[in-house]
């Protein structure tokens, strides 16, 4: 007898710790932390509210300097991935009605062509910088961002933050610790593409469930009211 409440008991605890509903509330709250690190940035310690572009359909941006790491076939077809992701079309333009720059070059010479402080050094070891312009409701109204190949040591890293950067452009920044992320924010030798679940956090954040300005508190409980939030989880 003693040995069949035993065995009843172990089939109880084995059930438990293997529940369904138990494991995929455990996922999405694993998956929806990690959304929210992608999406805010932080100045200090202290965390912005999140932002993207607004409801126009189309974003413009222009290249300015020779595109690098990345023949024009690649990026044409990274842009329309991400353009595809976030439900939103996203065309070049040689004019002066772009709303992104992409910028090739020294950090001083992207400094001096669009008026960013990039310090007194003129930039990071990263060979990255960015710069965004937002309303009141924190949606975007122009963004830019400089890769300077003086400062990068391999193509992969410039392939990394080519296509970073330019997701930065769209809002998307913060980052994870995750060597096979795009967002990863602790070197970038191991991963030039996008990830399942990259794809899945830039799908997220240009959703109508979240709105610019949201801060982090506000972002999560917004995530978890999403009604088919579990097909951003597969």
């Amino acid at each position: 007898m003693k040995l069949y409440y035993q065995l009843i008991f172990a089939i109880s605890a084995l059930l438990f710790t293997y529940d369904p509903a138990f494991c995929q509330s455990k996922k999405s709250d694993k998956f929806i932390g990690e959304y929210a690190d992608v999406a805010l940035w932080t100045v200090g310690k202290k965390r912005q509210p999140l932002m993207k572009w607004g409801e126009s359909d189309t974003i413009r941006y222009r290249i300015y300097g020779n595109l690098r790491y990345m023949n024009q076939q690649e990026w044409d077809i990274y842009v329309a991935e991400i353009a595809e992701l976030i439900g939103k079309t996203i065309i070049p333009t040689n004019q002066r009605d772009f709303d992104i720059i992409m910028f090739f070059g020294t950090l001083r010479d992207y400094a001096d062509f669009t008026g960013v402080n990039v310090g007194s050094k003129g930039g990071t070891i990263y060979g990255a910088w960015g710069d965004r312009r937002w309303n009141e409701q924190y949606e975007l109204t122009y963004a830019s961002a400089c890769i300077d190949p003086s400062r990068l040591k391999s193509n992969i890293s410039g392939v990394f933050l080519v296509k970073q950067q330019f997701l930065r452009t769209l809002g998307l920044l913060g980052g994870i610790e995750n060597q096979y992320s795009i967002f990863n924010t602790r070197g970038f030798d191991n991963n030039k593409s996008l990830s399942k679940k990259d794809r899945q956090y830039i799908r997220l954040h240009y959703t109508n469930d979240v709105k610019a300005g949201l801060s982090r508190n506000d972002l999560i409980k917004a995530v978890k009211e999403i009604r088919n939030l579990n097909t951003f989880i597969k």
